[in-house]
């Protein structure tokens, strides 16, 4: 298994902010997603091993050793049954059409929030991240108007996991969105701080307000592809990649164990 860790030094949860003796792994995609087979990883931007050692190889998926054990308890237990739910209804649907799924798709964006708070080798938060992690912790607390988030069928069998990164088109900062990706076969789960897609993929703003726990129906459609490499690296934007975009992860998935 590929682990991140943090520093030595820093023994504080990226959730709970509180420190700890032992910091725990959370695996990122989570493990219901099928991140916990084998594969071959590398760094979205450098094309560079983000971690030294013998070999690009990682067996049983990639976690990061960044939240304590409760909070990584919490994760699984409030929300990833919600994630795991869309995921495999997806991922088993013999269909390339829309699909009718009964989902909780409050819980599933604010587990997709936890998951993106783990996959940051510090604690310390950009402004994004402080709404993550009050979003993760406070279940009743309000998603604000400003998170956009896609669920778009993406059947590339590989891991991507991307953190703060900004694209804009030319030069018009005004129109700049902050992203937060990540990509396994068949989905792709993506955060921004604007309405990146336009009505081109449905936009689950509209979730927001309703309760974590509540289920309702969805109309997905699987007919609607990713294409390959967007948007991170659509060249109708200009990308400029925050101070932890260098830890983004691109791992193929060579075979899963279930």
């Amino acid at each position: 298994m590929i682990t991140l860790g943090k520093n030595p030094d820093d023994r504080i949860c990226n959730l709970c902010l509180n420190p700890v003796n032992l910091l725990s792994e959370d695996h990122v995609p989570p493990r219901c997603t099928g991140n916990n087979g084998e594969g071959i990883y590398s760094n979205c931007f450098t094309n560079l091993p983000i971690l030294t050692i013998p070999s690009s190889i990682y067996s049983e998926g990639i976690s990061y050793r960044t939240i304590c054990h409760g909070c990584n308890n919490l994760l699984g237990s409030r929300y990833d049954k919600a994630i795991s739910k869309l995921y495999g209804t997806v991922r088993h649907s013999s269909k390339k059409l829309n699909i009718e799924l009964k989902i909780r798709p409050n819980a599933i964006m604010r587990g997709t929030m936890g998951h993106f708070i783990a996959a940051k080798t510090t604690h310390k938060m950009s402004v994004a991240d402080e709404i993550f992690r009050q979003c993760t912790n406070q279940p009743e607390y309000e998603i604000p108007d400003t998170i956009h988030f896609y669920v778009i069928f993406n059947p590339l069998k590989e891991i991507r996991i991307i953190r703060d990164i900004m694209m804009m088109a030319g030069t018009n900062t005004d129109n700049a969105s902050i992203l937060n990706i990540i990509k396994i076969d068949p989905i792709a789960m993506i955060i921004s701080d604007k309405p990146f897609f336009g009505s081109f993929f449905m936009d689950w703003n509209c979730y927001t307000k309703i309760h974590w726990q509540k289920e309702i129906k969805i109309i997905l459609n699987l007919t609607d592809i990713l294409p390959q490499g967007m948007p991170e690296n659509d060249s109708r934007f200009v990308r400029l990649l925050g101070k932890y975009a260098y830890e983004s992860i691109c791992a193929t998935i060579e075979k899963r164990t279930a």
